[in-house]
């Protein structure tokens, strides 16, 4: 009994680190990278002291004092697919996780666009695929990207425009135009609607439990809501991603 409470407090200690590392203001990349390459191995207070930090968005960014259950709806969503990423380590999972959340909302009666584009942080520009609500950004990929063993990071996840590990609106710019475009594999997601993106993750040899249909049907039941894959696609599978480009 007595061990158990230690580490119980052990795990109380590292969640508070990491709160307090969060708090901290203007931070630079480099500094929020060497953070986050730490945090990668206490991934479990992480993802508690960002899901805390998304829970007090509608009251610390945009004045609500109790958030509406249209927004209590996307935190839900974005809660589930931000616990799926990090504890399945899914990374560079933008062009997938994005479909799974516009499905999901969309189940539950928020309308949303599913977009895809460039975004720019400083100088570096990178495909991405993300979720708007309004002209607010969803976007919980962006937090585990694909080389992040390398350090490439470029932010924490984006709950309703702001950036979670900042706790203030993303530096990220959504929806630039460089010279050279989308690249091939961008180019090739942009094209095809769900359906075909489906298809392509089949042909890819994609796993059964990451194929976009079942991942929507396996994170819907983590947010209430009972639903069969094959429904999912006759419903979603003709919808096509907005390029974003400004």
């Amino acid at each position: 009994m007595g061990q158990a409470k230690r580490r119980g407090s052990k795990d109380d200690r590292i969640a508070e680190a990491l709160r307090r590392f969060l708090q901290e203001e203007d931070l630079s990349v480099a500094q929020e990278s060497a953070i986050y390459s730490k945090a990668l191995h206490k991934r479990d207070a992480l993802l508690e002291a960002w899901q805390c930090r998304a829970e007090q968005v509608p009251t610390n960014f945009e004045g609500v004092g109790v958030p509406s259950e249209y927004i209590c709806s996307q935190l839900k969503v974005f809660n589930a697919a931000l616990k799926f990423i990090w504890k399945n380590d899914f990374t560079g999972a933008c062009h997938n996780m994005s479909a799974v959340i516009y499905i999901i909302l969309s189940e539950i009666n928020v309308q949303s666009t599913l977009c895809i584009g460039e975004v720019k942080l400083n100088n570096q520009l990178f495909d991405h695929s993300w979720v708007e609500v309004g002209e607010k950004i969803i976007d919980a990929a962006v937090s585990l990207p694909l080389d992040h063993e390398n350090s490439a990071f470029v932010g924490g996840p984006v709950f309703r425009s702001v950036d979670l590990s900042t706790n203030k609106h993303t530096r990220l710019h959504y929806g630039v135009e460089s010279e050279n475009g989308l690249d091939s594999i961008a180019r090739n997601v942009c094209e095809r609607d769900l359906a075909e993106f489906g298809d392509m993750q089949i042909a890819d040899g994609a796993d059964e439990s990451i194929l976009v249909w079942n991942m929507a049907k396996n994170l819907a039941s983590d947010v209430g809501l009972s639903v069969c894959a094959d429904n999912l696609r006759r419903k979603y599978g003709s919808v096509n991603r907005v390029l974003r480009s400004m």
